[in-house]
C-alpha cells in the first residue's frame, strides 16, 4: 500500500459547519483509511494497519496536513461543545480519528494530549451513546469500529474504561455473526485483539491506582 499524498485542507469553505466541513471529513477518512473501503467490513489489509501502529516518521509528517485543523478545533471548541460537530456517522469518525491519533503522531511525546483527550472522549461518548450508536454504521467491522472505542481506552477513569470495554465485547460478538452462511475467523480476531488491547489498558489503571502511580501505553 502506498503512502498518501497529502492534499490541502480546506477548513472554511461550504460544508455543514465551517469549522469542520464535509471536506475536512472526506479528506481525513481517506488519508487514514488509505484505500480501503469502509462498507465492506473487512478486516484491515496488514499493511495498513502497521502504518496506524507502527507510526513510522515519515506518516507522521505527512499527518502535518492536519496541524491547522487540530488548533482551529482545539481553541474553538471544549468537551462539552466538540461533540456539536459529530452530527453523521462519517463526521463522529473523523473527528474522532483526528482528535485522538492525529496528535499522538504529531506530537508523541507531549502533554498536549491532555489538551486532546477529552474532546475526542466527548465525541466518542456521544457517538456511542443509545441516542446515536454512531459507531453501528459498520456494524461488523472492528477495522472502523475500534477507532470509537480507543478514546475511552485511553482515559483514566476505570468506569470509562468497563464501559469500552462492554462495548468492545458487543464489537467480537457483532464480527461473528454468520452472515450468508459465512463465519469470518479474521473479523473476529480483529475485534478479539482490541478488546484484549483494553483489557490490558483497564488492569494497567488498576494496578496504577493501587500504586498510586502510572502511565501505561495509550494509542
Amino acid at each position: 500500500m502506498t503512502s498518501p499524498t497529502p492534499t490541502p485542507m480546506l477548513t472554511s469553505t461550504a460544508g455543514d459547519n465551517p469549522n469542520f466541513t464535509t471536506t475536512d471529513v472526506d479528506a481525513l477518512l481517506s488519508f487514514w483509511f488509505d484505500g480501503y473501503d469502509l462498507s465492506s467490513g473487512a478486516p484491515a489489509d496488514p499493511s495498513l494497519v502497521r502504518r496506524w501502529f507502527l507510526r513510522t516518521p515519515e506518516f507522521a509528517r505527512s499527518c502535518g496536513i492536519f496541524t491547522p485543523l487540530l488548533t482551529l478545533l482545539s481553541t474553538t471548541f471544549t468537551p462539552s461543545t466538540i461533540a456539536t460537530l459529530a452530527t453523521t456517522p462519517r463526521r463522529a469518525l473523523a473527528l474522532t480519528i483526528l482528535l485522538t491519533q492525529i496528535p499522538r503522531l504529531l506530537f508523541p511525546a507531549s502533554p498536549i494530549h491532555s489538551v486532546y483527550d477529552p474532546l475526542s472522549l466527548a465525541v466518542a461518548t456521544h457517538a456511542l451513546s443509545p441516542a446515536h450508536r454512531y459507531d453501528l454504521e459498520w456494524k461488523r467491522s472492528a477495522a472502523v469500529r475500534m477507532w470509537f472505542l480507543l478514546p475511552g481506552g485511553n482515559s483514566r477513569d476505570l468506569d470509562v474504561l468497563e464501559q469500552t470495554l462492554r462495548r468492545a465485547e458487543e464489537l467480537v460478538h457483532d464480527a461473528g455473526e454468520i452472515v450468508d452462511g459465512v463465519w469470518d475467523g479474521a473479523k473476529v480476531a480483529e475485534a478479539r485483539n482490541l478488546l484484549r488491547f483494553l483489557e490490558g489498558r483497564r488492569d494497567e489503571v488498576k494496578a496504577a491506582e493501587g500504586e498510586g502511580e502510572g502511565e501505561g501505553v495509550a494509542l
